[in-house]
C-alpha cells in the first residue's frame, strides 16, 4: 500500500510554498525540525539550518532559492526510488546527466522535449496531435 500524501511531502510543499511567500523564518523553523528527526544522533548546535548556512552552501546570494534548493536536496534523498523527483525535474526545467554502462553521459537539458510524457497513440483517434519529440 502506498500513501497518497505522506508527512514529509506535505511538510516539503508547505516549506516551498512559503519560501514563495516570503515566510523565511517558518520555513526555517520547519526544515529544523525535519531535521531534527532525521539526522542521526542531531546536534542542534552543529546540524540547525541557517539561512547563511543553506545560502553557503548552495553558493546563492537569495535566501528564497536557497530554501527551494534545500527542500529540493532533502527531497531527492528523502523520496529516492520512489519517483518523485520527476516532478520537481520538470517544474524547475533542471537539467539530468545519466552515465552509461559504457561510462558515456548522456545530458538531457531541461527544456529537452524528450522529457514530455507522449500522448498515447490511440489518443490520435480522437483528434489529439500527439507531443513532438
Amino acid at each position: 500500500m502506498l500513501p497518497l500524501f505522506t508527512a514529509e511531502e506535505v511538510l516539503f510543499n508547505k516549506i516551498e510554498a512559503n519560501a514563495y511567500l516570503n515566510n523565511t523564518n517558518e520555513c526555517i523553523a520547519d526544515l529544523n525540525l525535519f531535521v531534527s528527526k532525521r539526522v542521526s544522533n542531531y546536534d542542534p548546535s552543529s546540524h540547525t539550518v541557517t539561512a547563511v548556512r543553506m545560502r553557503n552552501f548552495f553558493n546563492v546570494t537569495s535566501t528564497r532559492s536557497a530554501i527551494v534548493n534545500t527542500v529540493l536536496a532533502f527531497k531527492r534523498v528523502e523520496f529516492v526510488q520512489e519517483g518523485m523527483r520527476w516532478f520537481d525535474l520538470q517544474r524547475y526545467a533542471i537539467p539530468v546527466e545519466h552515465e552509461t554502462f559504457s561510462g558515456q553521459v548522456i545530458s538531457v537539458a531541461g527544456n529537452d522535449p524528450r522529457r514530455i510524457l507522449q500522448i498515447p497513440q490511440s489518443a490520435t483517434l480522437a483528434g489529439l496531435e500527439q507531443n513532438s519529440r
